[in-house]
């Protein structure tokens, strides 16, 4: 029969052991699943937002083109009847940090930049926000592009959502 500081030293060991492997799990084998860095999940161009979810969505639905073919028909918004878009975002991120949506409308010489948003996100495995621009009918028609970056670095993109204004 094993004396008490014996027994106290084999649970202690085995302790320091279920710790360590605790430890090296979440260290080592947690960022290989994926959830480590900041990811744009779902995007959305719609007309407004009810409980935090986009509604009257404009059709074909807006996809991030880092996912998709760029070919497909892109969203059509109607100046004369819509004066504001909003762009929605699900995104996972593992700290908390901030999100740029960069909108940018296509002119004769290239993209011009026309709102820079910053938005601030939680750490969460789904954190919901969004963006809108006011639309005037003759100042704004052509091809849109909204561009998701850090807001620490604007290199990475993490989404472009591209729609048109008729």
């Amino acid at each position: 029969m094993k004396s008490s500081p014996s027994l106290f030293f084999s649970a202690m060991t085995r302790f320091f052991l279920s710790f360590l492997f605790l430890l090296f799990s979440t260290s080592v084998l947690l960022p290989s699943i994926g959830w480590s860095q900041t990811e744009v999940l779902e995007v959305d161009l719609a007309r407004k937002i009810v409980d935090r979810m986009p509604a009257e969505s404009y059709a074909p639905q807006v996809f991030c083109e880092k996912d998709q073919n760029r070919d497909t028909s892109l969203p059509i918004v109607t100046a004369a009847n819509d004066r504001q878009v909003v762009f929605w975002n699900r995104v996972t991120s593992a700290t908390a940090t901030t999100i740029r949506h960069l909108w940018h409308k296509k002119t004769k010489d290239g993209w011009e930049p026309m709102a820079n948003i910053r938005l601030k996100v939680q750490a969460s495995s789904s954190f919901r926000m969004w963006s809108t621009k006011d639309i005037h009918p003759t100042l704004h028609l052509g091809e849109w592009m909204i561009v998701v970056s850090l807001d620490d670095d604007s290199k990475e993109v993490l989404c472009i959502a591209r729609f048109l204004v008729k």
